[in-house]
């Protein structure tokens, strides 16, 4: 099993080789994802246990495999409009936490989480090596469709947690 040192090593390697200062730190908890970028303090956080994991899904070595999955958060860092579709990613949520949810907004929230997994794809590309291209667009896909399911289930979910509260709320009140 590759370290987590050896694996942010690499990882780091890769951030300074693209030429963008942006360092990378490990959280190992077993995150729901692997990789992630941390805007608020300007950082990529990778989760180094489960990269190793996941890594043993593909037919790459552990170097191209991180330089993919970075790729996508550099993608991300890029993004001129990353941080105008998170907040309304998170506005979304606000409502739907509030019970003040419909099919629309579940539906605009997964287009904006598929927006936002594609154009950091895209961007994110730039730094991928001509021979990687094949690879890093196959895990492309695949993150743009999980992040439209998980939003889905993600307001399905709270959904869910406001009805049984308020059932609760009624119960103790009759």
């Amino acid at each position: 099993m590759t370290s987590p040192n050896k694996i942010l090593a690499i990882a780091n390697k890769f951030v300074d080789k693209c030429g963008i200062g942006l360092p990378v730190h490990n959280v190992d908890n077993r995150q729901e994802r692997i990789t992630m970028l941390d805007k608020k303090n300007n950082r990529i956080i990778v989760d180094s246990t489960s990269v190793y994991s996941a890594y043993e899904n593909y037919k790459l070595s552990i170097e191209d495999y991180i330089q993919i999955i970075i790729s996508r958060e550099l993608g991300r860092y890029l993004d001129p409009d990353y941080e105008y579709r998170s907040e309304k990613i998170d506005r979304g949520y606000e409502f739907v936490t509030k019970g003040i949810e419909s099919d629309t907004i579940k539906e605009y929230m997964e287009s904006l989480k598929k927006e936002e997994e594609t154009v950091a794809g895209e961007i994110g590309r730039q730094f991928i090596r001509e021979d990687l291209y094949e690879s890093y667009d196959s895990l492309n896909e695949r993150y743009v469709i999980l992040a439209k399911e998980k939003t889905g289930r993600h307001v399905t979910s709270t959904r869910i947690k406001l009805e049984i509260s308020e059932m609760k709320r009624m119960l103790t009140e009759s």
